[in-house]
């Protein structure tokens, strides 16, 4: 019985020096990274806030936006506030700018060049759904550092 305790003793103390001779001073963590690029759906909760990070920024769409009745190369731009912005959309030699407000998002033309029945014509108004920004994340690191990514404005099934 008394070998059985010395024993113990030994193997307590040993393993008690094998593991502060290992030290401390590193971790051998692999870094987080973000699997896979983030979506964010501007509704009427998240919109200003959304909306506020790419005002002024031109958003393409070369084969149009169904939504708003275009087949060609299409551009959107917001601007003005968060809270309320305004938008200019081009397409071909026409244009047209307005309102914009949140539920999904929702374009009312107040200028247009677009002949009515056309859904940019002065007075229309087009709700597009899914209206949401794709932040190009993926293979970003995750440590709450901040970074330069592509974004796309993607209108429906146009982006």
């Amino acid at each position: 019985m008394k070998f059985t305790k010395i024993a113990l003793a030994s193997l307590v103390l040993g393993g008690s020096l094998l593991l502060s001779a290992c030290g401390g001073g590193g971790s051998s963590a692999v870094p987080l990274v973000a699997s896979s690029d983030t979506v964010i759906g501007i509704n009427p909760t998240s919109g200003a806030a959304v909306v506020q990070a790419v005002l002024d920024k031109s958003f393409g769409f070369p084969g149009g936006v169904p939504a708003f009745g275009t087949s060609g190369a299409t551009s959107l731009t917001l601007s003005g506030s968060g809270s309320s912005p305004s938008f200019a959309i081009g397409s071909g030699t026409n244009s047209a700018t307005g309102a914009m407000t949140y539920g999904s998002c929702i374009f009312t033309m107040a200028v247009s060049t677009f002949v009515a029945p056309h859904p940019l014509a002065v007075g229309g108004k087009v709700t597009v759904t899914p209206c949401t920004l794709s932040v190009a994340t993926a293979g970003q690191a995750a440590d709450g550092s901040s970074s330069a990514a592509n974004v796309t404005l993607i209108l429906g099934n146009a982006q």
